[in-house]
């Protein structure tokens, strides 16, 4: 594990040095300036709707356009690296596990704007991702998995089977649906495995009732929401 670790940090260190070409700028690494990046970040995490939770890997760039209202205003650019947290997890991303070479790299930056005051609000965001290239990774670790398509049906067939039987083991009262496939992988091990991870929301459908019809099953709104892998 900690060899598939040094590999994937450096594949993501080669990637995001291509990316980003300009130099760190200075003040990148002042306390106050890496402060409000990881506060924005957190409200860039809990604003967002569907994906994992990025983390900071750094700072590299920072103007402060203009003072205001006695706070200032900051554009930041960051790295960030996609964890294994789901958003809807609402972990803060300090807690959540950098996604690994086994869990296909994602690594990319924010355009960030920050207004300081006595709280750091943030005023708005631009993220743009990208997976380390499959290439990439079958040349560093061949036996590791690569990103399938979504729309590849035996991802939404994998998916289907393993609602299937998570309502059957759950001891939940009501019955689950599918809500997101968010990511697929396949490894070649005898033959091709295969693992999905996805979102599912609890619906007015009661397991006690028999002969259901999926179509009329609607999801309760603020219910439980979870995150699935199946191989």
């Amino acid at each position: 594990m900690g060899k598939l670790h040094f590999i994937s940090l450096s594949l993501i260190s080669l990637y995001l040095h291509s990316a980003t070409t300009s130099p760190v700028a200075t003040g990148c690494h002042d306390p106050s300036v890496v402060n409000a990046a990881e506060v924005a970040l957190d409200q860039i995490n809990a604003a967002r709707k569907e994906g994992y939770i990025f983390s900071l890997n750094r700072v590299y760039d920072v103007l402060q356009e203009s003072k205001e209202e006695e706070g200032k205003l900051l554009q930041l650019a960051i790295d960030v690296l996609e964890t294994k947290c789901h958003v809807i997890s609402k972990r803060k991303w300090k807690s959540c596990e950098i996604k690994d070479i086994s869990n296909v790299p994602v690594f990319g930056k924010c355009d960030i704007s920050v207004f300081i005051q006595t709280n750091i609000t943030l005023r708005n965001y631009s993220c743009t991702i990208q997976q380390v290239p499959a290439a990439a990774i079958v040349d560093a670790c061949p036996d590791c998995p690569t990103t399938e398509s979504l729309s590849d049906p035996i991802v939404s067939e994998t998916a289907n089977l393993s609602l299937e039987k998570f309502n059957k083991e759950s001891t939940m009262s009501n019955y689950f649906v599918l809500l997101n496939i968010t990511g697929a992988k396949m490894q070649w091990v005898v033959g091709p495995s295969y693992f999905v991870e996805f979102t599912i929301q609890e619906t007015d459908c009661a397991k006690a009732l028999t002969d259901v019809d999926w179509s009329q099953c609607q999801p309760i709104n603020g219910t439980h929401v979870s995150n699935t892998a199946q191989n």
